[in-house]
């Protein structure tokens, strides 16, 4: 049997976070643990994910981006992930903790009951990466999944395993150009940039293939900078306060957005 992620080096996988060290990284997960965690879930994890734990048990992968045969919500050729669920329930994004568990996004955030999330990412909610364990059953080696809440919960295809999964992240760099420069202007929340679209004329109302303004892309992705200087550009505010809010519920790191955005409705009275 092929030793899992031979000749793979995961000594240097993960970025070294303090916020992933609080909310993500668990201690090594015990076999009694694993068990628990699995009659839990109602899924057998796969091999890889263990022994990708016992590197290090959840955190922030180094690289963040995984190609993609066609486009979501979030890039036409790749997703993003921010971090991946430590096997346990002690942290705040672990597979079975108190809050952001997997079964959370499937109750509370209406995601389709297709096996376990076990990755977030940037978007704060909108989409979600899962094992996938429905054409191999619940003790079977699952497929990993892109679920796009911004497509009506579309399902896209990233890796026929979660080792090939964790093979095939690549960095930042390898999608530097790659992308429209408005995306990249919202994902590295570039002012310099948009301010020069601005004056170039782009259009400020215009709605992508979801009928999202840059201002409510920027609030869902929360570009704090991206959204004031679409503001004083005279961007209509729509429902971006009501995204960013909901990301707020959640995610404590949207605050900055939402502030921003209720001094803005309040100033436009």
């Amino acid at each position: 049997m092929p030793r899992i992620f031979k000749d793979f080096d995961l000594s240097s996988f993960w970025e070294d976070s303090r916020h992933a060290k609080e909310n993500y990284v668990d201690s090594s997960p015990t076999p009694e643990v694993i068990e628990g965690i699995e009659q839990q879930l109602g899924y057998k994890l796969p091999a890889a994910y263990i022994q990708l734990a016992m590197t290090q048990n959840g955190g922030f992968p180094k690289n963040t981006n995984h190609r993609t045969d066609e486009p979501t919500s979030w890039s036409n050729d790749h997703i993003a992930i921010t971090g991946i669920y430590s096997i346990g329930s002690n942290k705040l994004y672990s597979l079975c903790g108190e809050t952001f568990n997997s079964k959370f996004w499937e109750e509370e955030w209406d995601f389709p009951a297709i096996g376990v999330y076990f990755a977030d990412c940037p978007s704060g909610g909108h989409d979600m990466i899962a094992l996938d364990y429905r054409k191999c059953g619940r003790a079977g080696e699952p497929e990993v999944v892109h679920v796009d809440q911004e497509d009506d919960y579309r399902i896209t295809k990233l890796a026929g395993s979660f080792e090939d999964f964790i093979r095939g992240l690549e960095s930042d760099d390898a999608f530097r150009g790659n992308e429209p420069e408005i995306e990249r202007i919202l994902c590295e929340d570039d002012v310099d940039s948009l301010n020069q679209l601005i004056s170039s004329g782009i259009d400020l109302e215009e709605t992508d293939q979801y009928d999202r303004t840059l201002i409510e892309n920027a609030a869902i992705k929360n570009s704090s900078k991206v959204i004031e200087a679409l503001a004083a550009a005279g961007s209509c505010l729509r429902e971006s306060l009501a995204l960013a809010e909901q990301n707020f519920e959640f995610f404590p790191e949207h605050e900055a957005s939402v502030k921003i955005l209720k001094n803005l409705t309040n100033e436009k009275g």
